[in-house]
């Protein structure tokens, strides 16, 4: 997550699973980000108003976590186009 460099990123936070990506605190975007990813099927929680927090279970595969990345990715660079930041 640190790597995809995206400008709507703070920052990234945490220690191996447990990650809290920082987003700009402008319109809600965390927010929107957890309800785009759980119609996906990924679970996350909102830590605070702009933080959207990745909290997979221990036995989590690989595949499953490219799957979670990417769709971050695609979400975050759709309301990125949406929102003319």
């Amino acid at each position: 997550l640190r790597r995809m460099g995206h400008p709507l990123i703070n920052e990234v936070r945490g220690r191996g699973l447990m990650i809290g990506v920082e987003l700009m605190q402008e319109k809600g975007i965390a927010r929107t980000a957890c309800e785009r990813l759980l119609k996906q099927g990924v679970l996350t929680t909102g830590a605070r108003r702009e933080v959207v927090r990745f909290t997979p279970p221990l036995i989590v595969t690989e595949d499953e976590i490219d799957f979670t990345v990417n769709a971050f990715e695609r979400i975050l660079y759709n309301i990125y186009l949406v929102s003319n930041f």
